[in-house]
């Protein structure tokens, strides 16, 4: 939503329609709402390192001990890295001079009883630092990745963390280096599960998964929901035109989306025709009028075609999965000039292939292959996520075209408005965050 292939339609949530213009203000409630839910988690990591004492938990042994602290780190180091991106400037602008927000790695209370601590904001390379030592503490005690576990912090899913971190460094080395890691032992999922709702769900690439209750979950807040183009908050996250453009007409992917108009008047077969697209329908993606496309990559996990459109946001989120990491390998590698290119070509391929019919090697090289890379990577991850992240790593700016966008914008790589202001409430409780 904070880049160029989604148009935020601002119909039903009505929330993010500031930051989506990028107006966003210290009393914006998006700021405060990721702000005070990222360190309310931050909060329990850090109850979970330093207040519980585990001995005296039944059950524990010194390795399940050893366990829960390494997945708290980790997941600690997540967080302020993710939280860092709004509020701070791209890392490589600027070496990570920049201050974004404090690295809180331990209980908020002083050794005055009663008093609390009011800390500063990091650096982005404090912060940065920070959340590779966390996440090489924790590396050692996490057990690797299975299709059990990928619902908890595991060893894969940290691997992945730090290699994205080393990409927003423009480290590529150590990037491709943790991004092998993070494949170790994983397979792609096939073509089969990705067409037929694998995103929804724990699949084979499933490296970390946030999962939705079904006996708690709110429907109306979980990640499918707000990509769900039927009863959901689907019109108001829609696929820009000139995303769609870049799919090949035998690219099985393309079938994911739909003009806004048949979602609009189409009947219960209409929903299942474009919002499950199951191979066998045939479905042709016609040229949309509006500028933008719905789209059916988030299905509901209990939907059957045919018979029942399923649960309104009942799905898990794959908040990472192993195609990322070959992509972030395949260009890691062709950004190691001639003696990379090979490897980055058979990358790129494992991806195109899974889903586009007579995929071939690229015949690209040096800028152009990376562009291809970049160009495949905007295709495969859409609408998980990535856009905001890859748009600053990149440097690239903002360059809004297309797609009806209710705020076309031009924003050079660098610009204050991408870096979100403190909360007023925050600044209110906290002086020092101003510093």
């Amino acid at each position: 939503m904070l880049a160029d292939d989604m148009v935020y339609g601002d119909t039903w949530y009505q929330v993010w329609g500031t930051e989506y213009a990028y107006e966003t203000r210290g009393t914006s409630s998006g700021p405060y709402q990721i702000w005070s839910q990222s360190y309310y988690a931050i909060e329990v990591t850090n109850t979970m390192i330093h207040e519980i004492d585990y001995s005296k938990v039944e059950g524990f042994s010194d390795d399940k001990a050893k366990q829960y602290i390494a997945e708290a780190k980790a997941v600690r180091a997540m967080v302020h890295v993710d939280l860092a991106r709004y509020f701070g400037k791209a890392y490589h602008l600027d070496n990570g001079a920049s201050k974004a927000v404090p690295y809180v790695d331990k209980i908020g209370y002083s050794s005055t009883p009663g008093v609390v601590d009011l800390p500063e904001r990091n650096t982005m390379k404090d912060i940065y630092a920070k959340a590779i030592a966390d996440l090489n503490a924790a590396i050692t005690d996490l057990p690797a990745v299975n299709s059990g576990n990928s619902r908890y912090m595991n060893k894969n899913a940290a691997y992945a963390i730090l290699a994205r971190i080393y990409m927003d460094m423009h480290m590529y080395p150590e990037a491709k280096a943790a991004a092998t890691n993070a494949l170790d032992g994983v397979n792609l999922m096939n073509k089969d599960t990705y067409y037929e709702g694998g995103l929804s769900r724990v699949n084979d690439e499933s490296l970390l998964v946030f999962v939705s209750d079904k006996d708690k979950y709110s429907k109306w807040r979980t990640f499918t929901s707000f990509h769900d183009n039927w009863d959901g908050m689907g019109d108001d996250f829609r696929a820009n035109e000139t995303l769609v453009a870049l799919f090949a007409d035998n690219d099985l992917r393309k079938h994911f989306f739909a003009p806004e108009s048949d979602h609009e008047y189409g009947s219960g077969y209409e929903y299942h025709k474009h919002y499950l697209k199951y191979p066998g329908y045939g479905v042709n993606v016609a040229k949309t009028s509006l500028g933008y496309y719905t789209y059916g990559k988030f299905p509901r996990v209990d939907a059957v075609i045919g018979e029942s459109k399923g649960s309104l946001g009942l799905g898990e989120y794959n908040y990472i999965r192993g195609s990322e990491m070959v992509l972030i390998i395949a260009e890691c590698a062709a950004r190691e000039g001639a003696s990379g290119e090979t490897e980055a070509k058979n990358r790129l391929l494992e991806i195109q292939q899974r889903m586009i019919s007579g995929a071939s090697l690229s015949t690209n090289s040096g800028q152009n292959l990376i562009d291809e890379i970049i160009v495949e990577y905007r295709k495969e991850m859409f609408g998980e996520g990535h856009g905001h992240r890859l748009m600053l790593r990149l440097g690239d700016g903002l360059k809004r075209t297309g797609g009806n966008h209710t705020a076309l914008l031009n924003l050079p790589a660098g610009d204050p408005k991408f870096q979100w202001p403190v909360p007023q409430s925050e600044l209110d409780s906290n002086p020092n965050l101003a510093k």
